[in-house]
């Protein structure tokens, strides 16, 4: 167990979550809107190009809501699940889009429902075969059976439709250079470590067929492995908005450098139905925890 994670071991999950809102708000209220912009730049743009020439390039940058936004027909239906509190704007470039966000905690943006997907009957309210894509952008890790919260939403997902997962990737490169002060290691609250292939793995166990696999690096994971390096502790809001704005160029260029000559800190799986689905035990849980 590493020293990050030794703080949080009494603590559950919401607690987590509730530790952690501070930095949430703070990228919804600082990067979010800026991120915002630059989607509604480009969204047009892409979305006039063949997406097989734009699809690969804007997942290597890790633009996951960006990637829904291009391929995504008029009027698609999205479900995001862990979408945060604020951030289902950033799918408003889709025209006539009708999305639906899952979380913990709530917002102004009223698209959001608070809800535990993990709760037996849960879902129930959204109907089978609705959304024509589901999206775990970095949410999947935080799940105690993230197995069970796929076998959940496969039946809201159409025949056609995408599933989309992203989570951070235990055997990158970032994960190699930066060892125990690599960002990701510090959030007990993250429950599984994936790589690639655990991640494959869970998504056929669930029922899907993996098409598309990329990874890319994120510039906020290595900001924050470079001050660990240096304060070795997590970061107040304040701490983190100072470190960001002076650290931020070089994890950008390093961002860029070491995913042209390795595996990125996360990965990222588009994926479809299959005809049936395996059935998953719950013992399968054994190999969540590396």
């Amino acid at each position: 167990m590493n020293k990050f994670s030794k703080s949080y071991l009494d603590l559950d999950r919401n607690d987590l979550i509730i530790k952690y809102s501070q930095l949430d708000n703070y990228y919804a209220d600082t990067l979010c809107p800026v991120v915002k912009i630059l989607y509604r730049r480009l969204a047009p743009v892409f979305r006039f190009i063949p997406k097989n020439l734009t699809l690969r390039p804007i997942l290597l940058l890790g633009f996951v809501k960006l990637a829904v936004t291009i391929i995504a027909d008029d009027g698609s239906r999205i479900l995001d699940v862990g979408s945060g509190a604020e951030r289902l704007s950033l799918y408003d470039g889709i025209p006539n889009v009708n999305v639906v966000g899952l979380d913990l905690r709530s917002g102004k943006d009223k698209r959001v429902i608070i809800l535990d997907v993990e709760k037996e009957g849960a879902l129930e309210c959204f109907p089978k075969n609705h959304f024509n894509f589901i999206v775990l952008d970095q949410s999947l890790e935080h799940f105690v059976n993230p197995i069970k919260v796929l076998e959940r939403l496969r039946p809201l997902l159409n025949d056609n439709g995408w599933l989309i997962v992203a989570t951070p990737n235990v055997k990158s490169l970032p994960t190699k250079i930066f060892g125990k002060f690599w960002s990701v290691w510090e959030h007990g609250w993250h429950l599984t470590h994936y790589s690639k292939e655990l991640l494959l793995e869970h998504i056929k166990l669930s029922g899907f067929t993996s098409h598309i696999i990329e990874t890319y690096n994120i510039s906020v994971f290595f900001f924050k492995s470079l001050r660990n390096i240096f304060s070795q502790k997590t970061s107040k809001p304040i701490e983190f908005t100072l470190t960001y704005h002076f650290l931020f160029p070089i994890a950008k260029i390093l961002w860029l450098f070491l995913r042209m000559i390795g595996p990125g800190e996360c990965v990222i799986v588009l994926a479809k139905k299959q005809p049936t689905s395996r059935k998953v035990d719950a013992e399968d849980s054994r190999v969540f925890r590396k």
